[in-house]
C-alpha cells in the first residue's frame, strides 16, 4: 500500500492500481513525497519509482518529457523509455540526429568552431605572408628608389605592389591548398581537430582542394555570407564553398 503527499496533508492508503493511477494522471509527480512498508522516510517519488513494485505496476520515468508512466504504457529506445505522447517527437528527433551524424559515422563541425579554426588560419597566413613579403617590399622599394627617376619611380613601384600581391596570394594558396591534400586539414583545422573530407568521407584531389580554395574567396566577397550559410545548414553546416566543391568539414576523431 502506498502513501503520498498533496497540498501538505498525507493521502492514503492506496493499492498498486489506484496509485499507478494517480501518477498517470499527473496527481503524482517525480516530487512527490511518498511512503511506503519497507522505507525508512519519505521520499520524493522521482527517486523511487518502480523499487519495490510489482510488474504490473512498475513506474517509469519517460526520457523525452520527464513524466511518470506505468512501464507496459512506454516504448524501449536502447534503454531509454519514452511514452506513447512523445514516441513520434522523439523517434523524429532521433532520425535527425542520425542523418546529422552521418550515414558514414562523420560529425559534421559546426559554424563556430569552423570559425574558430579560420580566424586561426588567418593568422598563420598574416604571419607567413608578411614574413616573406615584407623583406620583399622593402628591398624592392629600396632599389627602385635608388635606380630610377621620380617619373619611373611611381610606375616601378605599381608592378611591385602587383607583384608583392600576386605573391601573397601564392603563398596564402600554398598554405590551404598543399596541407588539405597531404593531411586533409590546414594548420588551424589541425589544432580545432577538423579536417576536410568529400561528402562521400574521401579525401580531396588538388584539383578539389584548389576549387575549395578560390570558393572560399568568393564566400568571402559576398561579405562573408558563404562562410555564414555553414551557420544555418542543420545538418551537415556546409558553407558555400562546400557546397559548390563537394567537401564536408568534419571532426578528425569520428
Amino acid at each position: 500500500m502506498w502513501y503520498y503527499s498533496e497540498g501538505g496533508q498525507q493521502r492514503g492508503p492506496v493499492d498498486e492500481d489506484a496509485f499507478a493511477d494517480l501518477v498517470r494522471k499527473g496527481t503524482v509527480t517525480p516530487g512527490t513525497l511518498v511512503w511506503r512498508g519497507g522505507m525508512a522516510t519519505w521520499q520524493p517519488y522521482g527517486a523511487v519509482a518502480g523499487k519495490g513494485a510489482s510488474p504490473e505496476a512498475r513506474v517509469v520515468m519517460c526520457t523525452y518529457c520527464g513524466k511518470l508512466f506505468p512501464e507496459e504504457e512506454t516504448v524501449d529506445f536502447s534503454g531509454s523509455r519514452v511514452c506513447a505522447v512523445c514516441k513520434p517527437l522523439f523517434v523524429q528527433r532521433y532520425k535527425e540526429n542520425a542523418e546529422a551524424t552521418g550515414r558514414l559515422g562523420m560529425r559534421y563541425a559546426g559554424f563556430w568552431i569552423r570559425a574558430g579554426a579560420h580566424i586561426l588560419d588567418g593568422i598563420f597566413t598574416g604571419i607567413l605572408t608578411q614574413v616573406v613579403v615584407l623583406p620583399l617590399s622593402l628591398i624592392g622599394g629600396g632599389v627602385i628608389s635608388a635606380s630610377h627617376s621620380a617619373g619611373e619611380t611611381a610606375v616601378s613601384m605599381l608592378f611591385l605592389q602587383a607583384f608583392i600581391m600576386l605573391f601573397s596570394m601564392a603563398v596564402q594558396f600554398a598554405y590551404s591548398v598543399i596541407p588539405l591534400v597531404k593531411w586533409g586539414a590546414t594548420p588551424g583545422k589541425m589544432i580545432c581537430g577538423l579536417k576536410v573530407v568529400r561528402s562521400d568521407g574521401s579525401p580531396l584531389t588538388f584539383g578539389r582542394a584548389t576549387g575549395r580554395f578560390f570558393g572560399e574567396m568568393l564566400s568571402g566577397i559576398i561579405c562573408s555570407i558563404g562562410y555564414l550559410m555553414a551557420a544555418f545548414d542543420n545538418k551537415e553546416h556546409k558553407a558555400l564553398h562546400d557546397s559548390l566543391c563537394d567537401t564536408r568539414v568534419i571532426f578528425k576523431n569520428n
